[in-house]
């Protein structure tokens, strides 16, 4: 049942739920496709994006007409290129994961101010999320290197480590993270992710405990800790911590865990659960479709003779 990624990415404490390896974090939100791992298939949540529906093709829109606060950044160069003005501008591009504008955004940001370990741990962050942890590596190593006392930039080395499949590696940057910033909520989050993959669920139950302690807010930390609890059987358990999130996304998950256990029907009675709150919710509308479609499969096989 586990999935690729339930971690706090982010460089900030509070991300991907504050700083997420923020790998997963369910934000009260409705998300949009994601691949079949169970972890990768959680509710991300809004992340303050614009849905725009254009009128005729001609009036596609852009990331630069659609969010405001990437407009403002890009207007803001106009008063001159500094480091700090371009770092934002590559913060709005990776939010609204438009990466190849945020790489270039940071490079520029870097080129001006070699020596700033938070813009090497900003692109290694870019590049991780655009799906190139081998070129984030390297600057996940120099930003650890020019701050190694930041428990972001170690958490952020922690989780290029872990999107490699360097399991050792990841847990020791996290571990120097958390040793580093004790209250890091993110840090005891993502080695609570790698213990339930582990398969080890008294760590993963202690660490989302302490993630949790410390952030009671912890969107990734809530996640992982139902999906520890799914992973045990215990789907009460689970419900109660997806539900946390709001109905839209409690159901949504509730349906992927009962996908993951192919029981079809129950996924088909979550998903529509939570379109019934959520009619737009396209991620909802697609995995009905789906589970109605395995339901009724599951359902022929079994009237053949």
């Amino acid at each position: 049942m586990a999935g690729r990624s339930q971690f706090v990415r982010g460089a900030r404490p509070a991300a991907v739920a504050g700083c997420l390896l923020g790998l997963a974090a369910i934000a009260g939100g409705c998300a949009p496709h994601r691949p079949p791992e169970l972890a990768d298939r959680l509710v991300r949540g809004n992340n303050g994006g614009v849905r725009a529906t254009p009128k005729h093709s001609t009036d596609l829109p852009t990331a630069e007409t659609v969010s405001v606060a990437l407009a403002e950044a890009l207007a803001a160069l106009s008063q001159g290129e500094t480091p700090d003005r371009l770092r934002t501008v590559a913060l709005e591009y990776q939010r609204l994961r438009v990466f190849d504008q945020a790489e270039q955004f940071a490079s520029k940001a870097i080129a001006l101010a070699p020596k700033d370990a938070a813009l090497y741990d900003l692109r290694a962050r870019i590049f991780r999320d655009s799906g190139l942890p081998d070129v984030a590596l390297g600057d996940a190593h120099r930003a650890a290197y020019m701050a190694p006392s930041s428990a972001a930039v170690n958490n952020t080395l922690g989780t290029v480590h872990f999107a490699l499949g360097q399991q050792p590696e990841a847990v020791a940057a996290f571990k120097k993270a958390l040793a580093l910033q004790p209250s890091a909520a993110w840090a005891s989050t993502n080695l609570c992710y790698v213990a339930l993959l582990s398969g080890d669920e008294s760590e993963a139950l202690l660490r989302c405990g302490a993630a949790l302690a410390a952030d009671p807010s912890q969107p990734a930390a809530r996640n992982n800790l139902a999906l520890t609890h799914a992973a045990a059987g215990r789907l009460e358990d689970a419900r109660r911590e997806f539900m946390a999130a709001g109905p839209v996304a409690g159901n949504y998950n509730m349906g992927i865990v009962f996908l993951a256990r192919r029981e079809y029907g129950l996924a088909l009675n979550a998903f529509e659960a939570a379109l019934r709150v959520d009619p737009s919710c396209d991620a909802a509308f697609m995995r009905a479709q789906e589970a109605r479609a395995l339901a009724s499969q599951t359902a022929s096989r079994g009237k053949q003779p």
